[in-house]
Formats: C-alpha cells, sequence, structure tokens
C-alpha cells in the first residue's frame, strides 16, 4: 500500500506518455546503455513514466530529450552507486565536462551518450544557460564521488551527513535545466544566482529524495546501501521501520511548508520554476509507487 508522504501537489500526467517507450527504448539501445541483458529491467522501471509527469507541458522534440536525458541520468547513478571505482567516476566527469566545452569526448557510452544528448539539450539555449548546465551537472558529480568515498570507507552515515552529500547528489539542478531545455524557458540568471533559489531548491530536494527513500527503504536495505533516511533513522534512534518512516514524513511536511512559503516569494518572471519543482516531487510519488523499481524481488 502506498504510503501518504503528505505531499500536496497535483500529478500532472503528460498526455504524449503513451507514445513515449518505444523510441526512448530505442535511443538507449542505440546509444549503447542497453543491451539484450539489460532491457527488460530498463523497461519495468518505465522512468519515461517518471519524465512524463515530470515535464507535464512539454511536446514533441522537447519532452523527447527529456526522457531520454532522464533515462540517461537514471542509468548513470545507478551505475555510479554500484561502483567502487572513483577513478572510473571521474573519468566520466571529466569526459562528460569536455563534451560541454565542445572538446573529444571520451569512448566511454555514459560520455558517447551525453554528447548526443547534449547536442539537443544545448539547441536555441543561451551561453549562460550552457555555462550552468555543466556547472550543475559537475556538482551532481561531485556529490555522487563523496557517496562513493563514504560507502567504500565504510563511514557510519549520520542525518547531518546524509544530507551535505544528498543536496548536490539528488541532480535536482539537472533536472531543472532539462524542463528549461525542454519547454523553452530560462530561469534568470540573477535569480539563479541567488540564496533564495539555493533554499527553494533545498527544500524541494528534501520533499523528493525524503519519499524515494519511503519507497526504496526495503530495496536499499537488501542492496547495503547506507544512503537512505529512512534506515539511517532507524539505525540512530532504534526504533521500529514504520516510527522511522514517520519520522521521515513528519520531515517531508516540514520541507513542504518551507517551500510553499518560498514558492510564494518567487519572481513573477520565475514561476515556471516553482511549477517544474512541484510537478517533479509529484512525480515522485506516483512514478515511485508504481514502477517496477521498487518492488520486492
Amino acid at each position: 500500500m502506498a504510503a501518504d508522504y503528505g505531499i500536496p501537489f497535483e500529478a500532472r500526467r503528460n498526455p504524449e506518455t503513451d507514445r513515449l517507450g518505444p523510441p526512448h527504448i530505442a535511443w538507449m539501445s542505440r546509444v549503447g546503455l542497453l543491451s539484450a541483458k539489460n532491457t527488460a529491467p530498463y523497461e519495468r522501471m518505465a522512468l519515461w513514466e517518471a519524465a512524463a509527469f515530470a515535464y507535464p507541458d512539454a511536446r514533441g522534440e522537447g519532452l523527447a530529450k527529456a526522457v531520454d536525458a532522464v533515462g540517461w541520468m537514471g542509468v548513470l547513478d545507478d551505475w555510479a552507486s554500484a561502483t567502487a571505482d572513483l577513478d572510473a567516476v571521474q573519468a566520466v566527469r571529466d569526459g562528460c565536462a569536455a563534451v560541454t566545452r565542445g572538446e573529444a569526448e571520451t569512448d566511454h557510452p555514459l560520455v558517447t551518450a551525453f554528447g548526443s544528448l547534449w547536442e539537443r539539450l544545448k539547441n536555441g539555449r543561451s551561453t549562460t544557460w550552457c555555462e550552468r548546465f555543466a556547472s550543475d551537472l559537475d556538482l551532481w558529480f561531485e556529490g555522487a564521488s563523496e557517496e562513493l568515498r563514504q560507502r567504500a570507507g565504510g563511514q557510519v552515515i549520520t542525518p547531518a551527513s546524509y544530507w551535505t552529500s544528498r543536496y548536490t547528489a539528488c541532480g535536482l539542478e539537472f533536472f531543472a535545466h532539462l524542463a528549461e531545455s525542454a519547454t523553452g524557458f530560462e530561469t534568470a540568471d540573477d535569480y539563479w544566482n541567488s540564496e533564495h533559489r539555493v533554499l527553494l531548491i533545498r527544500a524541494a530536494v528534501r520533499m523528493v529524495v525524503s519519499v524515494n527513500d519511503i519507497q526504496s527503504a526495503d530495496r536499499e536495505e537488501r542492496g547495503g546501501e547506507p544512503h537512505n533516511l529512512v534506515l539511517i533513522l532507524q539505525r540512530e534512534k532504534s526504533c521500529s521501520r514504520e516510527e522511522a518512516v514517520q519520522a521521515v514524513i513528519d520531515g517531508i511536511g516540514e520541507a513542504v511548508d518551507e517551500y510553499t512559503a518560498l514558492e510564494r516569494a518567487l519572481p513573477d518572471s520565475c514561476t515556471a520554476l516553482g511549477t517544474f519543482l512541484r510537478d517533479v516531487t509529484a512525480s515522485t510519488v506516483v512514478w515511485g509507487d508504481s514502477s517496477g523499481r521498487y518492488r520486492a524481488g
């Protein structure tokens, strides 16, 4: 049974959703991210459904490139979470940075796939947007690398250390830039660089990752993943799973209150960013509760 996470935002499903799966699977296969072995498990995740709820107003190629980018990031995130090779992650990080600078890319499938994707994402975007995207993608790599170092070192993750890396490893800035590219808006540079934007994104991150950690707690416990807030609180408080889940839900309520207060102060020119953050939060609830990714087995 799905939990009541306390998320008040309406889930809006893109009307083009039903056509998204086959062309996305074809693209992922063409760029080397799917094989005969892993296509069926990937299809069960149905990441295009997550993208359809996160970007309900995108259409045509705008939606297609957002879906493909969500798939690319999903494969990248799973790979980075599974590897113990920090040098390999750094090589992909350097390769993606080179792509955004227009330099030669490596032959790593994740980098070559990103090279194909980058040409589509940057089309029609300003130089400032491209620079911001590259910077925030690199920030995601830094968060992912920090979590890898924590796992490799056997570090006991506390709520404080969890949030230190999660704010960047969540990648919400990356997904916000996809919304800009997919639907044609561009957040004003002075607002993007403001403290208010940082606080708004962080409140949204707390909602998104907390919901996801409730959904994925059983799976991540089986896999030995230490970066799960439910499991961290259960250990720290010596409490039951149900009590830890409730503590996370209480935190979601606080994040919702903070987010809605911050959203009311958004400049009129930046309301599209607020709309995206509501949509992606609602997407996390709907997709995570229905996707094959978190089902027992």
